[in-house]
């Protein structure tokens, strides 16, 4: 789920779980990449529809990839992209980068400040979401 935000456009970080069909298209645009395949320069952008969320597309975000286990495997930059449907909006991701051994959230939750737990919390613990 992904909160809606207020106008100030405070949002800091996107979560973003991905079902096992899109993570293996991403695992295997990224194989591309490494070997230098023709078109490397795509998989280093990866797009994907999350609930819809109030922010400017001109801010950058930063994305959380995880799997449907709740570990994280990526870092990415975000920019919030044209509609995906109804209550859907596009995330255009690149410069992602991969964690060398994935993360479970409850690990991450150690090191967040106590302002922001809980909303850390909700965005790691559903579908995804924001947080501030």
């Amino acid at each position: 789920m992904v909160k809606t935000m207020d106008s100030k456009n405070k949002l800091k970080g996107l979560v973003i779980r991905l079902n096992n069909d899109r993570l293996q298209l991403l695992t295997h645009l990224s194989e591309f990449s490494e070997f230098g395949y023709e078109h490397s320069n795509k998989s280093q952008e990866f797009s994907e529809p999350t609930n819809e969320f109030s922010y400017s597309r001109n801010l950058p975000l930063t994305c959380f990839l995880m799997n449907n286990q709740g570990y994280l495997i990526a870092v990415a930059l975000g920019r919030r992209g044209i509609s995906a449907g109804t209550a859907l909006r596009k995330v255009n991701l690149s410069d992602i980068a991969y964690l060398s051994e994935a993360v479970h959230f409850k690990s991450i939750l150690e090191n967040v400040p106590n302002r922001l737990v809980k909303g850390v919390t909700e965005a790691f613990s559903n579908q995804g979401g924001t947080f501030y």
